[in-house]
């Protein structure tokens, strides 16, 4: 089906990883990189091991940690205003569309899954 992957496929080790992450389970990957990009949730159903692969050898778009949390010290409250409900999957296909016209690395995952929004108020 469009936008389904096997899961027990794509969570192994896969034959062109370096040693570096070739012994690391998928937690393991993550908790290396989420200090040092902003990531989507562990459980998100975009966060594969695939997806961890590509930021970790940047092959995918990604915004540094501190980067982030420096551009949000400088937002006023007028500016975090929240926007109505958004479809996840034409976000992405958004992002990508103007990613690639700017000449700049892909997302990383696709419009069928990309990771889930999770409210952390």
């Amino acid at each position: 089906m469009i936008g389904f992957q096997n899961e027990l496929i794509a969570e192994r080790c896969q034959s062109q990883e370096d040693a570096e992450t070739k012994n690391l389970e998928k937690k393991e990957i993550y908790d290396m990189l989420v200090h040092k990009f902003y990531l989507p949730p562990y459980s998100s159903r975009g966060v594969t091991r695939e997806y961890l692969l590509k930021v970790y050898n940047k092959m995918c778009f990604t915004v540094p940690l501190l980067e982030l949390k420096h551009f949000e010290v400088e937002l006023t409250p007028k500016m975090t205003r929240r926007v109505g409900i958004q479809n996840n999957g034409l976000l992405v296909k958004k992002l990508n569309i103007l990613l690639q016209s700017k000449n700049m690395k892909p997302l990383g995952f696709g419009e069928y899954d990309a990771p889930d929004q999770v409210n952390s108020s």
